[in-house]
């Protein structure tokens, strides 16, 4: 377990210190799928957002008439 010295130095095992670091890494993967899914967000709010900047235009009788 880690420790805190009077100066205020943190000092650990070597074992506890590998433990840390996988745990960090464990974490960053684990991340990472979660900014892959906001990525997937925000692009399909961006397809939303085409979808929904487009104009209809419909034909009655050879007419156009806009939306």
């Amino acid at each position: 377990m880690p420790r805190m010295g009077s100066d205020g130095m943190i000092s650990m095992t070597f074992d506890d210190l590998m433990m840390f670091c996988d745990r960090m890494s464990i974490c960053r993967v684990a991340t990472s799928a979660a900014d892959d899914s906001k990525s997937e967000i925000r692009k399909y709010q961006k397809n939303v957002q085409k979808a929904m900047n487009i104009k209809a235009v419909t034909t009655f009788d050879g007419n156009n008439y806009k939306i």
